[in-house]
């Protein structure tokens, strides 16, 4: 089973301009800054008649590009992208060395219905190359912009070049736990993966992470220590994943599939026997199969009858079942040769042509 996390999107959160509103001049500008109050406090679809009215007042003065940056805002709150983008496309045309306006552009590039990657990875290259420097208590926008960036070649699967722009992001800001989580993502899909490098990243997600965060992290590196089998990394992590939610009978079966690998058997069936009571129909019925291929390897006859016994309850046509259950009769000591008759009867009615099973049958009778 897959449990690799995919990378973070990050929520798309536009920035505010306070030099853009700075330039503007007094006629439009109440209605803008009526609009932005309104915005402020959610009220977006109010907002939007002043903004309209205050660009057809205003639209050939040098100020207008405050009230296009303010209704690109507006419009994208009331999820209409392609007319956000329009305005957030004015602002560029207008104020091309204003960091904000590449940035909104971008983020609504990446928010369009079909997004153009491409055009986001040229607006945010813009923002980087201006390189605005934020001031106390502001966003940096050259920090976000490589962050964005990176996502953008995460989606267009360019691995490399959302490496170097993660490696970036942390060499600036070391405690986001996305951007390590995104970085062990990309490391694990390059061809071939640098499977260490991803563990590595993982592990520096799960330093930084909130603990409500560490499950999925977990998980995804207990699979990455899988494709090594490396088996008892991934037990640790198994292990304290389901200290987290200890019903996630998915891990579960993980972990017992890696505690038969590890030869503890014992812990191995206690798993199957847990997911075999926290699933239903035919995932129920495999837990329960599992279960008993561990107690026969074990080999413990008694408990693989029980077990079996409990699945043929289930699915009473499961032939396999029944050839094992007659096996393990078999095995008993002393034999249960009746039993061992009436399960290979029932299993040589339905695969007549086992010839392994006629023997066994023969040897039962």
């Amino acid at each position: 089973m897959d449990r690799n996390v995919r990378f973070v999107f990050s929520s798309l959160a536009l920035a505010v301009a306070p030099a853009l509103v700075a330039h503007a001049q007094a006629d439009p500008s109440d209605l803008r800054v009526q609009a932005e109050t309104l915005m402020k406090s959610g009220q977006y679809a109010q907002a939007l008649p002043l903004l309209d009215q205050s660009i057809k007042l205003d639209s050939a003065s040098s100020s207008a590009a405050s009230s296009y940056f303010s209704r690109g805002r507006c419009l994208f709150a009331l999820k209409r992208y392609p007319e956000a983008l329009k305005d957030f496309a004015e602002v560029t045309r207008r104020r091309p060395k204003v960091a904000p306006g590449w940035y909104n552009k971008a983020l609504t590039e990446m928010a369009l219905p079909s997004p153009d990657w491409g055009g986001a990875v040229n607006s945010l290259t813009q923002v980087i190359q201006i390189d605005p420097k934020a001031r106390p208590g502001e966003q940096n926008l050259k920090l976000e912009s490589l962050d964005r960036r990176a996502e953008c070649y995460l989606e267009t699967k360019v691995f490399d070049k959302a490496i170097a722009d993660l490696n970036a992001v942390l060499a600036l800001d070391s405690s986001r736990t996305s951007a390590w989580q995104n970085l062990a993502f990309a490391y694990s899909e390059l061809k071939p993966p640098q499977t260490d490098k991803a563990i590595d990243a993982y592990g520096k997600a799960l330093a930084a992470a909130k603990p409500e965060d560490k499950y999925n992290l977990l998980l995804a590196r207990a699979e990455l220590y899988r494709t090594k089998q490396a088996w008892q990394p991934e037990l640790d992590d198994l292990v304290a994943a389901l200290k987290i939610k200890p019903g996630d009978a998915a891990v579960l079966n993980e972990r017992a599939s890696v505690y038969y690998r590890m030869g503890k058997l014992q812990e191995a069936a206690a798993d199957y026997d847990a997911v075999s009571k926290l699933r239903t129909g035919p995932e129920a019925i495999e837990a329960l199969r599992n279960k008993a291929a561990v107690h026969w390897k074990q080999p413990n006859y008694p408990a693989t009858i029980e077990t079996l016994t409990a699945l043929l309850a289930k699915a009473p046509n499961d032939t396999e079942a029944l050839k094992l259950r007659g096996a393990a009769n078999l095995n008993m000591k002393p034999a249960n040769y009746s039993a061992a008759i009436a399960d290979y009867q029932k299993y040589v009615a339905a695969k007549p042509g086992d010839a392994a099973a006629w023997k066994d049958l023969s040897v039962a009778a």
